[in-house]
This record gives structure tokens, sequence and C-alpha cells, in this order.
């Protein structure tokens, strides 16, 4: 009467060139009738710091654009990339808990809904939005010159004292039903999933002693609270098209900690869509190479020829300042140039 119910405890320890680390974790599964699915894990762990982000060599990379919250304008800089020597190892504890619904119906429907709550000490990470805040903690890592224009700033990645996110995640999906029979290799295919996320919390304090910051309100960078994606593949004969949409919500990035200001920089919703046309130019062909027991026949995926638009509706990310004003470093050929990308292409697989 209380359905299927699994319990499993765990724990390990590992050594390497990046450190050693250590983790305990457990995890309940219930399926208290079919179709329905809960479950629950939870995890503590210290992890090792890769080589990569440690003994990367230091190089500039190509000059970016930044709002600079200081000047209020936006300038050309050169991020110092590579690796930092100096990172500790991070801790994390996380928690997921999960009910899962499906598959139902003929149209396989199946449902999500998550929570996750992650929280982490010396957690690595890259360095914030550019704000008073975020440099009166690292004033080692931004370069101006005399007039106080900034010149250059340090990317290499750094530790943060602690981070905590919590949020929602909701998912649906399902597929075309296909008809029994030889009807089958000309039916068409449709599948199609939805995601949304809800951050219900987002806060990290840089340096020891000092407050978190709310980066869901726009201290210490700004984050958007909601995002959400949907995916559709379709496939009829030789024929598919499969497409993308991509939502972000808008979201503010304080000047000052703590308050909304006429400086701060609020960034749009921003909404993009990539598509792609394929078609089957010739059928796939076979041929029989030797193996156990006899022969078995492999078989190639035959000419193909590809129509891919990238960022379909030429959508450009955009932002305004508090007071109204436009953003400096939001304009057209500033963020984003690129905008609309097209590309046709033939390919066989071997």
């Amino acid at each position: 009467m209380l359905g299927d119910l699994l319990a499993t405890v765990g724990g390990g320890a590992r050594a390497s060139s990046a450190g050693g680390g250590d983790e305990v974790s457990g995890a309940v599964a219930w399926t208290p009738r079919k179709g329905l699915l809960l479950n629950a894990t939870w995890s503590a762990s210290t992890d090792g710091v890769p080589e990569a982000q440690r003994f990367e060599p230091v190089y500039y990379g190509p000059p970016v654009v930044v709002f600079d919250f200081m000047s209020g304008e936006a300038v050309e800089v050169l991020p110092l990339r590579g690796g930092n020597p100096d990172l500790q190892s991070p801790k994390s504890e996380n928690l997921s808990l999960t009910a899962a619904v499906g598959p139902l119906t003929s149209w396989s429907l199946s449902a999500n809904l998550g929570y996750q709550r992650l929280e982490s000490s010396n957690a690595i990470g890259s360095l914030p939005n550019l704000t008073a805040e975020v440099e009166a903690a690292f004033p080692d890592r931004f370069q101006r010159d005399g007039d106080g224009r900034l010149l250059s700033v340090d990317y290499r990645p750094l530790n943060l004292r602690s981070t905590l996110t919590e949020g929602l995640t909701t998912s649906l999906n399902f597929n075309l039903p296909r008809p029994p029979g030889g009807a089958r290799s000309e039916a068409t295919i449709l599948r199609v999933a939805l995601s949304h996320s809800f951050r219900l919390r987002s806060t990290v304090a840089l340096l020891a002693g000092q407050p978190d910051l709310n980066r869901l309100k726009g201290d210490g960078g700004g984050i958007s609270r909601r995002d959400a994606r949907i995916l559709v593949d379709a496939r009829r004969g030789r024929w598919g098209v499969n497409a993308s949409a991509r939502w972000q919500g808008g979201f503010r990035t304080r000047s000052s900690s703590g308050q909304d200001g006429p400086r701060d920089l609020i960034t749009e919703p921003f909404t993009a869509v990539d598509m792609k046309f394929s078609f089957q130019m010739t059928s796939s062909t076979g041929r029989t190479s030797p193996g156990e027991g006899g022969s078995q026949r492999r078989r190639s995926g035959g000419l193909q020829l590809a129509l891919e638009i990238e960022n379909l509706l030429d959508a450009r990310p955009g932002a305004h300042m508090g007071d109204g004003s436009p953003a400096p470093g939001y304009g057209r050929d500033v963020q984003d140039p690129i905008g609309r990308t097209v590309r046709l292409s033939l390919q066989r697989r071997f």
C-alpha cells in the first residue's frame, strides 16, 4: 500500500593532483503509485581545485566593453585571464527535492517540480559585476589611469566567502504518438520540452566580515529571478526541424547596495530564438563488416543539408539607467554586434 521506497547513504574520500576531497550523501526515492516519483537527495562535500583553474598561464584576453559604476560610463578594458594559484578548496552543501509525474496518456506526458538549495563556502567563481562594493572588496583587480579611467580588470577565478542559492524548477515534456505498423516510418515525430526556473534566493558574501549581498535585488551584481526555455524537435520523412527559444527576465544591478538609485543599471528582458532545418538528401546506406558470429551491417547517415539560424529575431541585450536614460555600452553595435547568424552546411556521417 505504501509503494516502493529506496534509501541510500554514501560517503567517500579522494586524492588527486588537484588536492584531496571528501563527500557524504543520502537519498530517498519513493514511488507511492505508478507514474509518481518523489525524490530527496542531500550531500556535503569538499572539493579540490582543478589544475586548469590554479595553474593556467596568465594572459590578456580580447578587449571587452563593461559598465563602470564608479564613472557611470561604458569603457573598453583588457580582461586578465588565466589561473589563480592561491585558490582554496571549496566546501558545499546541496539539498534537492523533486516530484515527477508520468509518463501519462498516449502523448507520454510527464512533468517535474523541483526545489534546490546550494550553500557553499570558499566557492570558486568569477568577479561579479563591477559595482562599488566589488571594487572595494578586490581593489587589486582593477587598474585605472591617473584620471580614474578603468583600463583593465582581473577576471581570474577567486574564492567567495560564501554563496547561497535557492530555487524552484518546473518542466513539462510530451511526444506526439506514432502510429503502429508500417506507417511509423512516414509518421510525424514531434517532441516538445518546456522548462522554467524561479530563484527564491541568491546571496553572496565577498569577504569575511562583510554582509551578504542580495543579488536578486541587485546588490553585488544583479541576477534574473526567472528564466524559461522551450525545445521543439519535429521530423517527417526526410525533413526535420529543431527550434529552441530562451527567455530571461529583467533585473537590476545597484550602484550602491541596499537601495535603488538613478545610477542603477536595469537590464531588460531578453528573448532569443534559434532554428535549424534539415533535409536528408540521400537515404542511409549500409555495408557489411565482419564481427562475432558472422557479418554485421553498419549504417551511415547519408548526405544531409542543414540550414541553421541563430538568434532568428535578431534580438540584442538592452538596458537603461535607473532614471530611465539609455545605458552606455548597450547599443546595437556594442552588445552582441553580430546579431543573427545564418549557416548552411552539407554533411555526411561515415
